[in-house]
C-alpha cells in the first residue's frame, strides 16, 4: 500500500558453459568453412606439383600460423626424408634431405602423432627451419598403402599453436595426402604410356 518493495524474488542461472559451448561451435564451423575452402583451393589446381604445393601452402596460412610451410616426403629406401618444398613467408628456400633417425620427424612418420614444438630453443630437432623459428607443428601424410611424409607449419612466436590447430591440421593433412598420392599416379601413368609408346 506504501508503494514499498517489501520482498522480490530472483532466479539466476549459470551460463559460463553453455558460452563456452557456443563459442567452441561457432569456431568449429568457421575453422570447417576455411577447411572446406582450403580443400577446394587445392582441387581447382589440377595435378602440377607446384600449383598444388603452393596452395596447400596458401590453405595453411589460413588454417593455422604458418610462417614457414614444409612437405616432406620419405625416401623409404634410403631413410631420408626431402624438402620438396619450403617456403618461408613468401620466400622459396632450397629443400634438402635429412637422415629420419633421432629427429621430430621419426616419431610423425613412424608413431603416427603429431609433434608440436612451443619452443626450438628448448628442443631444437627440426632439420631445415630458418634459423628465427621459435615454433612447429608437424603432421603425417598417410596414403593408401604407406606413409607419404610430413606436413609441417612453424611460426617465429613461441607457442603458436593450440589443439584446435592440431585438428584442424590433422584434417587438412589427410586431403593433402590423396593430393599427393593422385599426383603420384599420375605421373606413373605418364611414364607408363611414353614407355608403351617406345615399344610400340
Amino acid at each position: 500500500e506504501s508503494g514499498q518493495i517489501v520482498r522480490s524474488i530472483g532466479m539466476v542461472q549459470e551460463i559460463t558453459e553453455r558460452r563456452k559451448a557456443e563459442d567452441a561451435l561457432r569456431q568449429s564451423q568457421e575453422q570447417l568453412a576455411i577447411l572446406n575452402r582450403a580443400s577446394q583451393t587445392i582441387n581447382m589446381t589440377g595435378l602440377d606439383r607446384e600449383k598444388v604445393f603452393t596452395a596447400i601452402r596458401a590453405a595453411c596460412a589460413w588454417l593455422v600460423p604458418a610462417d614457414v610451410v614444409a612437405i616432406s616426403l620419405v625416401d623409404h629406401d634410403t631413410g631420408e626424408i626431402e624438402d620438396v618444398f619450403l617456403m618461408d613467408r613468401d620466400r622459396r628456400l632450397p629443400g634438402s634431405r635429412h637422415a629420419l633417425k633421432d629427429s621430430c620427424m621419426a616419431e610423425v612418420l613412424e608413431d603416427g602423432i603429431t609433434v608440436t614444438v612451443d619452443d626450438f630453443q628448448t628442443r631444437p630437432c627440426w632439420p631445415g627451419s630458418p634459423p628465427d623459428v621459435r615454433s612447429g607443428m608437424a603432421v603425417q601424410l598417410r596414403g593408401s598403402t604407406e606413409t607419404l611424409g610430413v606436413l609441417s607449419v612453424q611460426s617465429y612466436v613461441p607457442n603458436a599453436y593450440s589443439e584446435a590447430d592440431r585438428s584442424v591440421l590433422e584434417s587438412f593433412a589427410a586431403h593433402v595426402s590423396i593430393t599427393i598420392e593422385n599426383i603420384r599416379r599420375y605421373k606413373q601413368l605418364e611414364r607408363t604410356a611414353v614407355i608403351e609408346e617406345r615399344q610400340r
